[in-house]
């Protein structure tokens, strides 16, 4: 039942284009921006949320040799999100946004008909501004108050290799060492651990490194091929992530809070294992499979 007042709009604009140069080399460029508006008059004529992204991307694609593979990409990214409320003496607007700029290259080597390696690096730079919250007027209760921007640098090298053990037997198996280093300028405290109150601080200045996590994630897979039409699969996997999403479960609106790890918060971590069957019909009509996994997490913020 919608009435005039309200307010709920989104666009998304997408470009995408290539250029081939020469006869082993393309280059793809990409675009994305988009946005929504939230104002919903009957749910509450003081409340609107706004929210959006845009990505860019260069990508070129190389064939250096009859086995040799080559993509390098540049990407950059902006996700950003405000609201503000009007309702009793409350009266602010708050406004948050993250960036980040990534750097990457990935090979893809033929060795022979049984060996095959894949392995590259990455290099990313991140901007986060958790949040930032203004009084609207002189008769808000609010304060203005911003909490402190994070910068980071994250880079990995990576490497996994495919054998062809038997014509029963294929094994994948590889790592990715990850570093992830948290920059100044930062002021990290101390806390009581009684009343939980600050005793102490310390001050990074720009660029300085706060902290660095050292992170290898390695991985296996085997798979073996019961027949033409079936297989079963066993694999490992180790996988870290260095930002934070810290939710309100109250309410399901983009408003959450990003919080990039440091000092005082470690990375969140898992090691995720499973087990596969895998089946097609033999004229390959229908395929079917299934499959368990058991994942345990660490480092998880509630």
């Amino acid at each position: 039942d919608f009435q005039i007042g309200n307010e709920v709009n989104f666009y998304d604009l997408n470009a995408k284009t290539n250029f081939k140069l020469g006869n082993y080399s393309r280059l793809y460029v990409s675009a994305y921006s988009g946005k929504d508006h939230f104002y919903f008059k009957n749910f509450s004529d003081n409340y609107s949320l706004d929210w959006g992204n845009n990505a860019a991307t260069i990508r070129l694609n190389n064939i250096l040799s009859p086995t040799i593979f080559s993509n390098t990409t540049l990407a950059y990214s902006h996700y950003s999100y405000s609201y503000y409320l009007k309702s009793d003496a409350r009266n602010f607007l708050w406004k948050a946004n993250m960036s980040n700029l990534q750097f990457k290259n990935d090979i893809e080597q033929t060795l022979s008909d049984n060996v095959a390696m894949k392995y590259g690096l990455a290099f990313g730079y991140l901007h986060n501004s958790p949040g930032t919250i203004t009084p609207l007027n002189e008769q808000s209760v609010i304060t203005a108050a911003s909490m402190q921007n994070r910068n980071s640098i994250e880079s990995a090298v990576y490497w996994e290799t495919e054998l062809n053990i038997s014509p029963i037997l294929t094994i994948k198996g590889g790592c990715r060492l990850l570093a992830f280093s948290s920059l100044g300028p930062l002021t990290t405290y101390t806390y009581n651990q009684g009343n939980k109150q600050p005793v102490d601080s310390t001050v990074y200045s720009s660029n300085q490194v706060t902290k660095t996590y050292l992170q290898p994630e390695p991985r296996l897979l085997l798979n073996f091929k019961l027949s033409d039409i079936s297989a079963f699969k066993l694999s490992y996997s180790k996988m870290h992530q260095n930002i934070h999403l810290l939710s309100n479960s109250n309410i399901g609106m983009p408003t959450d809070i990003w919080a990039s790890v440091d000092r005082d918060i470690a990375p969140e971590s898992s090691d995720q294992f499973s087990a596969g069957y895998y089946h097609n019909s033999t004229d390959n009509m229908f395929e079917t499979f299934a499959e368990v996994y058991y994942k345990k997490m660490d480092g998880v913020i509630d």
